[in-house]
């Protein structure tokens, strides 16, 4: 796990962004099946604002479960991937690649638990989809990094003609 993300004594990645609305939460599997649920119909109803509180209560569950049991279940996941892709497409590059990552850390550890049962199948599915959301990840900071750039560019772009605003004025000045 070399992926630099920092990690809590357990081996969990650290949130780092703000979970968005949601409040500490119950890794109850009825819980988490409902705050997905409701994700999903507010997604398919275009509320894209209420489904992204949603998704984040369910993966809330993440930053504050004590055990690794309560967080390794599809939901979470599911939770988390969700609130990434939809960070991903409002343009919150760098929150939706911490969500990829904290996905892909849920999606290893559920790959792992398959493979003890011997699930070897379930826990290929799951080993690949953790690799796809950290590429996930690094693309969506890629994005941050290239938006940071280019608002970077456009704020020198606006200083120098603010400079040369305040030149001409004091030569202005200087003549009156």
């Amino acid at each position: 796990m070399s992926d630099g993300a920092p990690r809590r004594p357990g081996g969990r990645i650290a949130p780092s962004a703000p979970y968005t609305g949601a409040s500490p939460s119950s890794a109850d599997p009825g819980d988490l099946t409902a705050a997905l649920r409701r994700g999903q119909e507010a997604e398919e109803a275009g509320r894209e604002g209420l489904a992204l509180r949603c998704y984040e209560q369910g993966a809330a569950v993440y930053a504050t479960a004590a055990a690794p049991a309560e967080v390794a279940r599809p939901q979470v996941a599911l939770c988390l991937l969700r609130s990434a892709a939809l960070m991903d497409r409002s343009g919150t590059y760098r929150a939706a690649g911490q969500r990829y990552l904290e996905a892909a850390d849920v999606l290893e550890m559920l790959g792992r638990d398959a493979g003890r049962r011997g699930a070897s199948t379930v826990a290929a599915v799951a080993r690949a989809e953790a690799e796809q959301a950290r590429a996930s990840a690094e693309s969506a900071i890629g994005r941050a990094t290239e938006a940071g750039r280019r608002t970077d560019g456009l704020l020198r772009a606006d200083a120098a003609q603010r400079s040369a605003h305040f030149d001409a004025f004091a030569r202005l000045l200087g003549r009156i």
